[in-house]
C-alpha cells in the first residue's frame, strides 16, 4: 500500500512586493504639473551679446511679436491697400493693430455714422475694434503679411460713396499724347453719253494732349474738304 506524501508549501517570510506606509504617503503627495515651452534667447546670438529678448509670443502656434509690420489690409475680403501698422497687445492680451478713425474711414468704415468713432480725434489709436464696432474683428496672418479685418456691412460705407482717398492721389508722370483719324472717299457718276461728275471728300481729326505735374492740356483739331468736278470725254 502506497503512502500519500503531502508536499508542504513554503511561504517566504519577506514577500518581494509589499506596501510601505512611507511610499504610500509619497505617492499621494505627487501631483501632475504643466509647463509652457520656453525658448532660451541665448541660442539666437553669440557669446557676449545681450540675450534679454522676450520670445514668449512664439510659445504658441501662430504667435506674433509686438512691433511694426507692413501688411496688405483686407476688409471683408476686399483689398484696400498696403500699410505699415503698429501691432500691440490689447486689453484681452491679443496682438491687434493700432488703427485711427482716419484709417478706418480710408478702409471704407462709415466712421461719420458711428458716434463712438466720430467723436474720437483723428490721431487716436484703436487697438480693440470689436469694443467700438460690435462683431468687428482683426486677425494678422504673419505668414502672408496680411491683415484681415471683418466689419458688419451695416457699419460700412455704401459703394457709391467709396471714392479713392485724396491723400492717395498723385500728379502722375509727364506725358505727350496724340490720337488721329483720317477718312477719304471719291465717287464718280456718268450721264448724257460721256459726261461725268466726281465728288471727293476728305475728313481728318486729331486729339492732342500733354501732362505736366498737375496740369492737363487737351486740344481737338478737325479738317474737312469737299471737291466737285465735272468733265466730258
Amino acid at each position: 500500500m502506497k503512502k500519500a506524501h503531502k508536499i508542504a508549501e513554503h511561504q517566504p517570510k519577506n514577500p518581494f512586493f509589499r506596501y510601505h506606509p512611507l511610499a504610500c504617503v509619497l505617492l499621494l503627495a505627487v501631483a501632475p504639473t504643466q509647463a509652457e515651452d520656453y525658448f532660451d534667447p541665448s541660442f539666437l546670438g553669440v557669446v557676449g551679446e545681450n540675450t534679454d529678448v522676450d520670445l514668449s509670443a512664439f510659445s504658441q502656434a501662430g504667435g506674433v511679436a509686438e512691433g511694426e509690420y507692413t501688411v496688405s489690409v483686407f476688409v471683408n475680403q476686399q483689398d484696400v491697400g498696403q500699410f505699415t501698422l503698429n501691432f500691440i497687445k490689447n486689453a484681452h492680451g491679443e496682438i491687434a493693430p493700432e488703427l485711427t478713425p482716419e484709417q478706418l474711414d480710408t478702409f471704407g468704415v462709415n466712421v461719420s455714422q458711428i458716434p463712438v468713432l466720430k467723436d474720437l480725434p483723428n490721431g487716436e489709436f484703436i487697438s480693440d475694434l470689436g469694443a467700438l464696432i460690435p462683431q468687428a474683428t482683426t486677425r494678422l496672418d504673419l505668414s502672408r503679411l496680411r491683415l484681415n479685418i471683418s466689419v458688419p456691412q451695416v457699419a460700412m460705407q455704401s459703394q457709391v460713396n467709396r471714392n479713392a482717398d485724396p491723400s492717395l492721389w498723385d500728379d502722375g508722370i509727364p506725358a505727350l499724347m496724340a490720337n488721329y483719324n483720317v477718312s477719304a472717299g471719291r465717287t464718280t457718276s456718268r450721264y448724257d453719253h460721256g459726261k461725268k461728275n466726281q465728288n471727293t471728300n476728305v475728313f481728318a481729326s486729331a486729339r492732342l494732349g500733354a501732362n505736366a505735374g498737375p496740369w492737363r492740356l487737351r486740344s481737338n483739331l478737325t479738317h474737312s474738304r469737299f471737291e466737285y468736278s465735272g468733265s466730258e470725254n
